[in-house]
């Protein structure tokens, strides 16, 4: 896929560098990977622990028997590790996928791209999730609070990488000069 495609006419206004159909599917791709090394760390580490308490009263005696107890164990281990895995690479894929998705909607919607598509996102996010999982609303509060400091953070991370490819972002007053002969210094 040629750079063109990938950044647009004006590729220096998107997030990541990217124009939103290959962000979304990029970070759909890269969170299910993540999800399922996640899933399937955690589930290996817990179903060894479980078959080690389910099967400590009959522990073998011999040395082929301890070969077939840890052959048993293994396939155990990985077949729970994989369907854990599997299972969190599509929640994780799908969580981004929606994220990322909402994110680009509202700055189409906007018309702008900065962190308050962000900020709007992370909330939404926050408050559907607890509003799924029927939170307490202590928790909820909490959640959305939280949502609305990563979101800036997130955000205003997101458009100084865009001010320093040379975008423009409205409430930064820098940009970072582009070109051949560029010393890299900001302007104002």
């Amino acid at each position: 896929m040629s750079e063109k495609k990938l950044m647009g006419p004006s590729g220096q206004n998107h997030r990541f560098h990217l124009e939103p159909v290959p962000r979304i599917a990029i970070t759909m791709g890269m969170a299910s990977i993540f999800g399922f090394i996640q899933g399937a760390h955690t589930a290996y580490a817990e179903t060894a622990s479980r078959y080690l308490v389910e099967n400590g009263h009959r522990l073998p005696k011999t040395k082929g028997g301890w070969y077939w107890y840890h052959k048993r164990k293994n396939w155990v281990c990985l077949k729970s590790a994989v369907d854990t895995g599997a299972s969190r690479a599509g929640k994780f894929g799908f969580t981004a996928g929606v994220f990322f998705g909402m994110e680009a909607a509202i700055d189409k919607l906007r018309g702008k791209t900065d962190a308050l598509s962000t900020v709007i996102t992370t909330v939404t996010c926050g408050w559907l999730y607890a509003k799924w999982s029927t939170l307490p609303a202590l928790q909820t509060r909490r959640l959305v609070k939280n949502g609305l400091v990563f979101g800036m953070l997130f955000g205003v991370f997101q458009d100084c990488m865009i001010a320093l490819r040379g975008g423009t972002v409205w409430y930064l007053p820098f940009t970072m000069r582009t070109g051949t002969g560029s010393s890299g210094v900001l302007s104002s």
